[in-house]
């Protein structure tokens, strides 16, 4: 690994896991399946405050994304994929909300 080092989502990783199993490259996957054993793990090293503005950009984007799609929900009422992919939307921004909440309560303990 570089020293430019992305930090990836779970998603990412399992769309490359999908990716070097189609390229036949069991090493690959082997590495991407011992990122993903310690993945959590690795996240709770995280620095908070990185930790806490990430989640609010992710926060951010979601909330993005609800309001463009209430805008097509205006014009499409009967729309159920809008409907349902809103719902979607709606039960991430509550786990990200949760996360936020434990994360910054948890960073106030460094605080003081």
């Amino acid at each position: 690994m570089n020293a430019n080092k992305v930090n990836l989502e779970i998603d990412d990783y399992l769309d490359l896991f999908l990716l070097a199993g189609q390229m036949g490259d069991k090493e690959w996957q082997q590495e991407i399946m011992e990122v993903l054993n310690h993945y959590e793990e690795n996240k709770a090293k995280e620095d908070p405050v990185l930790r806490i503005h990430n989640l609010w950009l992710e926060h951010r984007k979601i909330n993005t994304e609800l309001i463009d799609l209430y805008r097509q929900l205006r014009q499409e009422p009967d729309n159920e994929i809008l409907k349902s992919t809103i719902s979607v939307l709606k039960k991430q921004k509550i786990a990200v909300c949760r996360k936020l909440y434990s994360d910054e309560k948890k960073s106030r303990h460094y605080i003081l």
